[in-house]
């Protein structure tokens, strides 16, 4: 019997924006069915927050980073997981947002390009590349912070944090 699921992420600016607005983030998916890794639905999410009005922005005299290229001396440290909080807050329950910023600083340190060398694990929670094979997703797709954070969300819901060694 064949397990089928389809994935796809769905990036919505806000008007006038150029790029995403993480905070829109719309996620959808088939029902998995007949495989062991899909018999558990993934946890509820939190309710998609009210967007505060934005101010008009100041002028930027010269360019910053995107929020996936942290500065190199960064990664590793609290901000370099705390940069990804409003993120991992829009995937995990309330209460298991800091766990969930503990695993990331030991699997990746914040680095959402980081592998595994060994096992192939990826990205900001090390996902292993047989869970992308389970969903039907490229293995380039865990360098995506949303849905390797979506990934490790519905990979949390599985079982909890025994999926990883840091946890």
């Amino acid at each position: 019997m064949t397990a089928v699921l389809v994935a796809a992420v769905l990036l919505v600016p806000s008007p006038g924006e150029p790029g995403p607005d993480l905070t829109r983030l719309v996620t959808y998916r088939s029902a998995c069915v007949d495989h062991p890794v899909c018999q558990t639905p993934p946890p509820p999410t939190a309710p998609e927050p009210t967007p505060a009005p934005t101010p008009e922005p100041a002028p930027v005299a010269a360019a910053t980073p995107p929020p996936s290229a942290p500065a190199p001396a960064a990664l590793g440290s609290p901000a370099g997981v705390e940069r990804w909080r409003e993120l991992v807050a829009a995937y995990f329950p309330a209460d298991q947002v800091d766990r969930a910023l503990q695993v990331m600083a030991c699997e990746s340190g914040g680095d959402p390009s980081a592998v595994n060398p060994s096992s192939g694990a990826s990205g900001l929670m090390q996902v292993m590349p047989f869970w992308a094979d389970a969903l039907a997703l490229p293995h380039d797709a865990l360098f995506d912070p949303a849905t390797n954070l979506d990934v490790a969300a519905w990979i949390w819901g599985q079982g909890g944090w025994s999926h990883w060694s840091c946890a």
